[in-house]
């Protein structure tokens, strides 16, 4: 793979890919999470204060706390639903983290690009889940990237 192909630290490739795949799936809200220098427990902390903190702020459905990360931003989604039993899905990419520890089971939809490089390490990741865990893996033909509109036509009805 060449430079010109290798998009992960761009940060305007980034925020357009996720503008893109926020716009195929149209939350309410989105925040995106994405880090190759990913500190999990810092950013799992402060990422679930800012969950409760918006709970408390903002007239949110507190059934309906979905967290989506790629790569680094993926292992702190999965990671802080670990933490937070209000979280009921995670869509991650790109990567994963251990569910080990977790306090509550929640639902997982991932995405494994088939030139990702970690699609092995994807691949792996589901089947290793726990039957408690409900757990989905599309496989869509990308690399290392926020999925596109091609695969995401039907996330939320995995997760719902």
């Amino acid at each position: 793979m060449n430079n010109a192909e290798f998009q992960s630290d761009d940060p305007d490739h980034y925020s357009r890919s996720f503008a893109y795949f926020m716009n195929a799936v149209k939350p309410k809200y989105a925040i995106p999470f994405a880090s190759n220098h990913c500190h999990l427990h810092k950013d799992v902390f402060h990422f679930n204060n800012l969950i409760n903190d918006a709970l408390t702020r903002l007239p949110v459905d507190s059934s309906l706390i979905y967290l989506a990360g790629f790569s680094g931003g993926a292992k702190v989604a999965i990671s802080a639903a670990k933490q937070n039993a209000v979280v009921s899905a995670v869509i991650y990419a790109g990567a994963a983290t251990p569910l080990d520890n977790s306090n509550h089971s929640f639902t997982l939809l991932g995405f494994a690009g088939r030139n990702d490089m970690n699609y092995t390490s994807l691949i792996g990741f589901d089947k290793n889940i726990s039957s408690e865990f409900r757990h989905y893996l599309i496989e869509w033909n990308g690399k290392h990237e926020w999925p596109d509109s091609t695969a995401m036509p039907d996330a939320f009805y995995y997760i719902a």
